[in-house]
Parts: structure tokens; sequence; C-alpha cells
């Protein structure tokens, strides 16, 4: 006879989520007290995903004497699910406070910020934390919501400093990425004060880091339209937009076509 544990882990195991959930409801029933299967629970619940699910696994959550950092993402997670932003915010704000050093929260916290234009109570946080890498990013793409290209060039450069530091200790793929994306958000912040060669620089660099990605090519492209040399930028722009997946195809098409700077070489592509 097997135990409502033992069959719940083998009802999850086969992806047969409604019966598992039968299963640890029976179990917390006799051992409401148990905090380790009650966030099993949660687990379940999240993956089920129904609005009456979700709100379930909230249920639980209110249940546990204690929060975890996992408890307070769940939380927020859960929250944005069902469409409620500021929930989702004030579970992180909450998971912040009882957890200042956890980075997973306090990086989701920034994003959500970031993404509800809440830039000033993001700049405070982001003042209080070590200039890393992480948060060096994060400020310097802080200071581009605000028209700062000047301080955001600063971070993102002390950024690349910075993750000197610990690439070492990253697996490749991890780094690289990093690496690529800081060099991509720089290069972009040089275009855009006509500063060519340092924009050139960077595009070229992160190219030889993530090699088939076209959004380079592609942006290489546009900087040599911006110089003057109009037969290279329909040479890279027409390349990677021949090579991009559909949503890499249609991002392309909207910075061409969204871009005034870019109209003549949008209608050439056309």
């Amino acid at each position: 006879m097997y135990s409502p544990l033992e069959l719940a882990a083998a009802f999850i195991q086969a992806g047969e989520l409604d019966e598992a959930l039968d299963a640890l409801n029976t179990y917390l029933a006799a051992h409401a007290d148990d905090a380790r299967v009650r966030r099993w629970r949660i687990g379940v619940l999240r993956r089920m995903e129904s609005a009456d699910h979700l709100r379930a696994a909230l249920a639980d959550l209110d249940q546990l004497a204690a929060l975890t950092a996992d408890d307070h993402i769940h939380r927020s997670v859960i929250h944005e699910r069902l469409g409620d932003q500021a929930s989702a915010i004030s579970a992180l704000r909450a998971g912040h406070a009882q957890h200042p050093d956890d980075h997973r929260i306090t990086e989701r916290l920034l994003q959500l910020l970031f993404a509800h234009d809440d830039l000033d109570e993001a700049a405070a946080i982001l003042a209080a934390l070590p200039p890393t890498w992480r948060w060096l990013t994060l400020s310097g793409d802080l200071a581009v919501r605000r028209g700062d290209a000047q301080t955001a060039l600063a971070h993102y450069s002390a950024a690349l400093t910075d993750l000197e530091r610990y690439l070492a200790g990253m697996e490749p793929i991890f780094a690289d990425g990093l690496r690529a994306n800081l060099l991509f958000k720089r290069a972009h912040l040089y275009r855009d004060r006509d500063q060519f060669d340092d924009a050139a620089a960077d595009y070229r660099a992160a190219e030889q880091i993530i090699p088939d990605d076209p959004l380079l090519p592609f942006n290489r492209g546009l900087l040599a339209y911006l110089r003057g040399d109009d037969s290279e930028a329909i040479r890279l722009c027409r390349a990677a937009l021949d090579s991009a997946a559909p949503a890499l195809h249609d991002h392309m098409t909207h910075v061409l076509g969204g871009d005034a700077r870019f109209a003549e070489l949008w209608q050439t592509l056309r």
C-alpha cells in the first residue's frame, strides 16, 4: 500500500497533476503543519495554472509560518499570472526587506519596477547595492530609461570591467552572453551619440563572441548607413533580415520603420 506522498511523487513524475494534488490534499488534511509538503503542493498548484489553482497556492503561502526567499518569488510570480502587478511588486518588496542579500529577489524587483516606471524606487535600491557587474548593468539600464546616456555609458563600461573578475567561474555560454549583451548595449549608446568608431568596435567585439546572432550584422549595417556607406548598410541589413527568425525579423523591420534616420534604407530593403 502506497502512502499519499509516494502516490503524489509518482503522479507528478507521470505528469498527472490532478491526481498528485488529490494525494497531497489527503496528506495535508492530516499533517497541516508540514511546511515542506505544503510547499510541494504550492509547486503543483503553480504548474496547474488556472486562476483557482493559483489562488489556492497563495492561500497555502499564507499558511507558512516564515517565508523563504523562494516563497516570496513564488508569491510574486503567482500575482503576476493573476494580473495583479501591484501585489507582485509588494511581494518582492517584502522579500527584499527580509532577504536583502538575495540577488534573485532584488533583480526581479528592479525589473518589475522598471516595467512599471517606478524609476525613483529602483534608483534608491540600486544606490544601496555594491558596484558589481550585475547592479552596474541595471544602473546603466536605468540611466538609459532616464535619457542619461553619459551615465549609462559609464555604468556599462564599469560593468564590463567588473565582469572580468567573474568570468573564469562562469559557464562559457553564460559568460559570453553577459559580455556580448553589455557590449551591445554600449554600442547602441555610442552609435546614438555619433561615436561611430567606438560603436563599431563594440559591435565587432560582440559579434566575435556570438557570431551567429543576426542582430549584430544588422546593427553594423545601421551604423554603416549612418556613416554614409549605403552599399555596406544594404548588404549587412539584407543578409541579417534574410537569416533572422520571424520574431527577430519583425523586430528588425520595426526598427527600420520606426526610426526616421533609416527611412530611405527601409524603402530600399522592402
